[in-house]
């Protein structure tokens, strides 16, 4: 076990190679915002009392243990001085409001109390809602208990549960408050978010799909330059991203 500024660190093995120290076996590294776990990590420039700079690189069956949230991770990144964890094809579940998801990558900057999905991103949210996009930005004032989730470029959601009906829409952006039940779909001029729904067709600058939480009943908006029907591009953009449920 050794103990470097304020990490804890344990391995089944480790040696310095004259460079850096390489762990082997149930390596773990604690720390007061949570715990990584990893089959092999090689700690680079180890921050001592004083400096907290270095970089710790984690390899093989890599698990991150947050306050709020679990990630698995194929490999992982940990930058002592910025507080920066960066993990490639992380899968995981984040937060009192569960979100489930997966991206190429996830970066972690514990100082701004951000966390940045990206590349191919999946989310799902208390198995009701589903969505796909190029990143996704969640933002919390205390440990994964995030207060918005923003989700930018070709973003595509699903749903069985707005209305009790299958929807399927798609923007530019996607803006999730969890405190309100509120989710804010929009795209830039002349752009236009397209929501489909069993007969219903909603082509807007921006939908709004709120919960009133005493009721439990969906409401869906149209705000902004509203038309009840797709012309033949959008019609064709539909059915070209939900081609597999239209």
């Amino acid at each position: 076990m050794i103990l470097l500024a304020a990490y804890l660190i344990a391995a089944d093995q480790g040696h310095f190679d004259g460079e850096h120290v390489l762990f082997q076996g149930n390596f773990s590294l604690q720390n007061e915002w949570g715990r990584v776990e990893s089959g092999k990590a090689t700690l680079i420039d180890p921050p001592v009392k004083g400096r907290n700079t270095g970089e710790l690189i984690l390899e093989e069956n890599v698990k991150i243990h947050l306050r709020e949230g679990k990630v698995d991770a194929k490999h992982a990144r940990l930058y002592f001085e910025k507080e920066v964890l960066i993990c490639d094809e992380p899968n995981g579940i984040l937060s009192k409001n569960p979100i489930r998801f997966r991206a190429d990558e996830m970066v972690w900057r514990r100082a701004e109390n951000e966390l940045v999905l990206n590349k191919n991103v999946h989310i799902e949210h208390l198995d009701e809602m589903r969505a796909e996009a190029d990143t996704a930005t969640l933002t919390y004032p205390e440990e994964f208990d995030f207060d918005e989730l923003v989700l930018s470029g070709q973003v595509r959601l699903f749903s069985n549960k707005i209305e009790g009906k299958e929807s399927f829409a798609l923007a530019d952006t996607l803006v999730y408050k969890p405190e309100k039940n509120l989710f804010i779909l929009s795209a830039p001029f002349p752009k236009k978010v397209l929501f489909w729904q069993s007969d219903v067709r909603l082509a807007a600058t921006e939908v709004h799909i709120w919960r009133d939480p005493l009721t439990g009943n969906e409401t869906v908006e149209g705000v902004g330059d509203v038309h009840f029907s797709f012309d033949v591009d959008e019609q064709n953009a539909m059915r070209e991203f939900f081609r597999n449920f239209l």
